[in-house]
């Protein structure tokens, strides 16, 4: 998976245009930036991994599209328990089922968010 980290003006490090670039980690740690005509150019050897959007199903009363992969960097990113974490989530989004706060477009950053203040000690389950 490749992270997109920012973008600024700079030199470009492969074409040397002073222009706009974006700075991102790949898999192995490295960090490159490359102008927008360059990661065009590069787009066959760098092969950006969209992540599959995760939804909570208010039907089911389920996760969709959660990974595995993704909870355990999580669990070692935050240090918690992810799965006890995703339930009391479920059960908070139950009980405020038709409050606009569970009318999420990018329910990975409300797990993020969560685990994050989980970690700190400061979500407070309340229904």
């Amino acid at each position: 998976m490749i992270i997109h980290l920012e973008n600024q003006k700079g030199t470009c490090p492969s074409c040397s245009e002073h222009v706009r670039i974006a700075r991102f980690i790949l898999e192995d740690g490295k960090e490159i930036e490359l102008c927008k005509n360059c990661i065009e150019f590069m787009a066959g050897h760098i092969a950006a991994v969209k992540l599959k959007p995760i939804v909570f199903n208010k039907v089911t009363l389920a996760w969709e599209g959660l990974s595995a992969k993704e909870m355990g960097e999580w669990e070692e990113t935050y240090g918690a328990n992810t799965r006890e974490e995703l339930l009391k989530m479920v059960n908070w989004i139950i009980a405020n089922i038709g409050d606009k706060r569970t009318n999420k477009r990018d329910w990975r950053m409300f797990i993020q968010n969560w685990l994050r203040r989980s970690a700190d000690g400061k979500v407070k389950f309340n229904s």
